[in-house]
């Protein structure tokens, strides 16, 4: 606990550093300079890292920031789909894979087969009348929740996109793949 409340501390004084450290470099800037200007864009990108949790294109982090404003998703949605889609001229373009897919249909049966074990073993242990099995019982239910909480995030990763496409596409704001010259293309 000790060492968690230190390295809370610590990450509280390393995360204002590089803001410190642009601001004292736009302040040795002429206003006008090339560097003042990157110095400005550096330190854009490093307030949005530290609001949103992850790295990102100054164009992507303006559409998120715009889907964010507008009230369609909440950040952790937005940092789930973050790889999912590119940005080319303010309008999304998905790139999820057919390994993506893969992973979902995979996570789905195997979900199925630990359900089904999962039924089997309990069904077993609640027609017991011994005490013991009854705590396997519900410590097996806990170790089961836990268990299909992380097969299943692929399964449930394709759900979340296929909400975050019909909901761009509702605001006009998807294009899909290969529309458009130099967008990204779908392997």
């Amino acid at each position: 606990m000790l060492l968690f409340i230190k390295a809370k501390n610590i990450l509280r004084y390393l995360f204002p550093l590089r803001l410190n450290r642009y601001s004292y470099l736009l302040d040795k800037c002429e206003a006008a300079s090339p560097e003042h200007r990157f110095i400005l864009n550096l330190r854009q990108q490093e307030i949005f890292r530290l609001c949103s949790g992850f790295y990102t294109n100054p164009v992507k982090a303006s559409f998120i920031m715009d889907l964010y404003e507008r009230g369609v998703f909440r950040m952790s949605e937005l940092k789930r789909m973050n790889t999912y889609f590119e940005v080319h001229e303010m309008k999304a373009v998905g790139n999820f894979r057919n390994v993506d897919i893969l992973a979902a249909v995979c996570s789905f049966i195997i979900g199925l087969i630990i359900t089904l074990l999962f039924t089997i073993i309990g069904i077993n242990l609640l027609n017991s009348k011994q005490l013991y099995q009854m705590w396997l019982f519900f410590s097996g239910s806990i170790v089961y929740c836990l268990i299909i909480f992380i097969v299943g995030e692929p399964f449930r990763t394709v759900f979340l996109y296929a909400k975050f496409k019909k909901a761009l596409i509702s605001l006009n704001l998807w294009q899909p793949v290969g529309e458009k010259e130099g967008a990204p293309v779908v392997v």
